[in-house]
């Protein structure tokens, strides 16, 4: 580290920090002064004054995203962007991603008065219209529905506060003894996915039993250490599979990061496509976009 930047090792690391925690393509100035920001708090401004953004801000895109360091890579001008390989990186022989779901991709669903007080409300809604699934006893089968109110109003409130244009009602909205095949619509880019939220059951698999109707996205949902995440992106009736990862949103699963990556990309990026970053990724460096690329 000179008088006026921060070492590579800290700050680099700090970087593909920001981008895991965004999971968004971010300008490279930007995700620098998020990197910085957070060594800030963590080991208080030791350069003060005398920082060279200008300098720092070419060493990440350089030493860092330009030499694909770290898992990243960098698209150039005219968006300057960087990226993680692992959002968009497959398989030459199966098309499939290589990362598997794991804790690190997991997404965290905070649970609110609101949501809790939503879900409640809908579970005395709902409950006398609502299906048996079984011949558990009554407690218990009111335990689980109560879990899945519970686990679908969490999920339903965090798509609405982070993705507020992409997000509406499902068909059976405040219409109660109506039965829906979903739990709330997902629209992107002019077209319109049916989303249920599944959590897991007893035995802590995701399954098909009582031949619900596929859709067009299953979120699956754990709770772990009594916090709740959404664990996997499955497509249609893929209910058992957990680990079968695809980058496109109808094959099979995907891992809960790709999945939001996809949606800020749609969110941020409305001029670009996830299929963009798919065929960028392939390059090692370049400094402009290709044109066949724009």
């Amino acid at each position: 580290m000179s008088d006026d930047t921060y070492s590579d090792t800290v700050l680099f690391h700090e970087c593909v920090n920001v981008l895991k925690d965004c999971r968004r393509p971010i300008h490279y100035g930007e995700l620098t002064d998020k990197a910085v920001e957070r060594i800030n708090q963590i080991y208080g401004n030791r350069i003060g004054s005398q920082y060279n953004r200008k300098r720092q801000i070419e060493d990440v895109r350089e030493r860092l995203l330009a030499a694909r360091r770290y898992g990243t890579f960098y698209i150039g001008k005219p968006y300057c962007i960087a990226c993680l390989q692992s959002w968009f990186k497959t398989s030459v022989k199966n098309n499939q991603l290589s990362l598997m779901p794991n804790i690190e991709t997991y997404t965290f669903i905070p649970t609110t008065i609101e949501s809790s007080i939503n879900g409640c409300f809908e579970a005395l809604m709902r409950n006398e219209y609502m299906v048996n699934k079984g011949n558990a006893p009554l407690d218990k089968r009111y335990l689980a529905r109560a879990k899945g109110l519970q686990i679908e109003s969490a999920v339903f409130g965090y798509m609405k506060t982070n993705y507020p244009d992409f997000i509406d009602y499902p068909d059976n909205y405040k219409i109660y003894q109506k039965p829906c095949d979903h739990d709330f619509k997902l629209i992107v880019n002019g077209e319109t996915y049916l989303v249920d939220v599944a959590g897991s059951n007893s035995k802590g698999n995701f399954d098909n039993n009582c031949n619900k109707t596929p859709v067009d996205l299953h979120i699956l949902c754990e709770i772990i250490e009594n916090k709740l995440y959404i664990t996997n992106i499955a497509a249609k009736n893929k209910f058992n599979n957990k680990y079968l990862v695809s980058p496109y949103l109808h094959n099979d699963t995907k891992q809960p990061d790709i999945f939001f990556v996809w949606l800020n990309i749609n969110k941020y990026y409305a001029d670009l496509s996830y299929q963009f970053f798919l065929d960028a990724v392939k390059y090692e460096r370049y400094k402009e976009i290709p044109t066949w690329l724009q």
